[in-house]
């Protein structure tokens, strides 16, 4: 059975007073298949994120699929945008200095991007941990045996969710993983992703791609 998402796109720093979003479907649809050489990796070791796995072979499998989802992601946008794999580096360097000033008290400065290697370089480093930081948050959530805050929604046929500062969508990613075992009831699923930085709406909409029909095993 093909189930249709709807996503929307919001740009909150738009200087227009009713900010306008753009609408995505997304068909889930077995068949479809996204793949890619082995070959071509990023071969950026120490720059690639790591994501913790646990010992739950359920979870294990879950996480993996986050990190090639992003693997995949990375060198897709790679192509698609023509950046060297030196301004990758160059840019996860300062993306890691930056945001390390937070364990001496300091707040990093705002990350410029509209410039698509800081965009990749973000995903390349942090998209995977974070989407598994996300799934496990919303795991725990989705638990019956933990939590009731969102079973009676998870019996409805329909669900609208928004993420606020949800950027390239990790956000989303984490809580569509994390959501696949607790859909049984759910037809209709409305996301808005909201984010100040209009330069990620490239990657989004990338990701939404992907999303579309990716194998990830």
């Amino acid at each position: 059975m093909n189930r249709t998402d709807n996503l929307y796109w919001l740009d909150s720093g738009s200087s227009e007073e009713d900010a306008s979003y753009k609408k995505y479907s997304i068909v889930t649809d077995r068949s479809s298949e996204y793949s890619y050489s082995e070959g071509e990796d990023l071969s950026q070791e120490g720059y690639t994120s790591s994501v913790d796995i646990g010992s739950d072979t359920e979870v294990e499998d879950d996480k993996h699929v986050i990190f090639i989802f992003y693997k995949t992601l990375s060198i897709k946008l790679l192509r698609k945008f023509s950046i060297r794999h030196l301004d990758i580096i160059t840019s996860v360097q300062h993306l890691i200095s930056n945001y390390s000033q937070v364990s001496y008290g300091i707040l990093p400065t705002e990350i410029n991007y509209a410039k698509k290697s800081h965009c990749v370089g973000y995903l390349h480093r942090y998209a995977a941990c974070h989407a598994a930081l996300v799934f496990d948050a919303v795991s725990d959530i989705f638990d019956p045996s933990s939590s009731d805050i969102l079973s009676p929604k998870l019996h409805k046929k329909s669900m609208n969710v928004m993420f606020l500062g949800g950027g390239p969508g990790n956000d989303l990613v984490g809580f569509l993983t994390a959501l696949y075992s607790h859909h049984h009831h759910l037809f209709d699923l409305d996301v808005t992703v909201v984010d100040k930085m209009s330069g990620w709406e490239d990657v989004f909409n990338e990701t939404v791609e992907n999303l579309r029909g990716v194998d990830c095993g």
